[in-house]
């Protein structure tokens, strides 16, 4: 079990000792997020991202804290943004699709799910050394995404 107030104290000191460090905002959102303090989470994601407005990772978690909000319409222009900053993301694709297709834009979210399903196949082939198959496999929902810290200038 993570400590999040450990966790949260941590960032609240990184933040106090540097005002501009988008990845200890970025963090603190995930550990909010966790402490199910969404208004929190979407907060720190929205000020990692006025600090670097690149931060696909700050995007993601963002996008994730609308999505447990309700607020779809945000979640999905916040993937739509991870994506144009980290387009290998798998599991951002997954998700997107997910919420797609949860409204019923059908065509949309079945290219989402192929997009993970060929991005996933290129990194397993990729960590096994191997070439890229043409079979598609189904989508498992874990992506082959590392959440750590997707940015184009973090």
């Amino acid at each position: 079990m993570r400590d999040l107030e450990g966790a949260l104290a941590d960032y609240r000191k990184a933040i106090q000792l540097d005002g501009r460090y988008a990845s200890a905002y970025s963090n603190r959102a995930v550990a909010r997020t966790d402490k199910n303090d969404l208004d929190g989470a979407i907060a720190d994601a929205s000020r990692a991202i006025d600090i670097n407005p690149k931060s696909a990772k700050a995007y993601q978690i963002r996008g994730r804290a609308r999505q447990a909000k309700g607020d779809i319409p945000g979640a999905i222009q916040d993937f739509r943004k991870t994506i144009e900053f980290a387009p290998d993301w798998a599991m951002v694709h997954q998700e997107l699709g997910l919420l797609l297709r949860a409204q019923g834009r059908t065509d949309e979210a079945a290219a989402e799910f192929e997009t993970a399903r060929s991005l996933d196949r290129k990194t397993q082939a990729a960590a096994k050394d191997e070439p890229v198959k043409t079979a598609s496999p189904g989508v498992d929902g874990t992506g082959a995404a590392n959440a750590d810290d997707r940015s184009a200038e973090d």
